[in-house]
């Protein structure tokens, strides 16, 4: 996949969110949430394990909001999250540390050679206002869109930065549960488009933004 110049530059801190109760079971860690995270966490969990083998630590990628639903219902002890908590959240006694700023990129198919979209552009081709990228500058091709799901932290920040409450989000984008499957799903479709974390874009080939 190649991400588009028009690279929505936007920040996005990701972070950890941890309860107030502490650990449930001090044999065992679970952390859950971001699939942007994911990787880091999993580092994390590695250099975690060397230093308390006794210990089992779960790590899985399941969507920011789903991690903070975990911390909150104590089936979890961490969660990973690329969005901020929000006020109802914060008000269930939650912990937000941040660990890391991204970016989103939007990213086009290998075989895709338009390089450049305006946000305005971005906007009317995510609400499915534009469906062909000839209105756009670039060839006679149908437009593919691929959103990610609602629990998505990267699909909230997305939603307020780019379609900024002025367009909703075309219903007929296929709708993925992880940043992985986006750049996967991209890479083999000549039409599509998507957005992922800044650090998962590959320019080598298969999904470019």
């Amino acid at each position: 996949m190649y991400p588009l110049t028009l690279l929505v530059a936007l920040g996005l801190t990701a972070g950890l969110v941890t309860g107030c109760s502490g650990q449930r079971d001090s044999q065992e860690l679970v952390v859950t949430g971001s699939t942007t995270l994911l990787p880091i966490a999993e580092i994390a969990a590695e250099k975690y394990r060397e230093l308390h083998p006794d210990v089992r630590v779960l790590v899985s990628g399941v969507g920011s909001s789903a991690g903070i639903e975990a911390v909150a219902a104590g089936t979890s002890d961490i969660g990973t999250s690329s969005r901020d908590l929000k006020d109802e959240e914060e008000g269930l006694g939650l912990v937000d540390t941040p660990v890391a700023y991204d970016g989103i990129a939007v990213i086009v198919s290998p075989e895709n050679p338009i390089t450049s979209l305006s946000l305005d552009q971005l906007r009317a081709v995510f609400s499915g206002q534009v469906t062909n990228w000839s209105e756009v500058g670039g060839p006679d091709l149908r437009i593919d869109l691929v959103n990610r799901d609602e629990a998505s932290g990267t699909r909230e920040a997305f939603n307020k930065l780019v379609m900024a409450e002025k367009a909703k989000f075309d219903r007929s984008a296929a709708v993925l549960p992880g940043t992985g499957q986006v750049r996967d799903v991209v890479s083999r479709s000549a039409g599509a488009v998507g957005y992922i974390s800044l650090g998962f874009v590959n320019t080598s080939g298969g999904g470019q933004p």
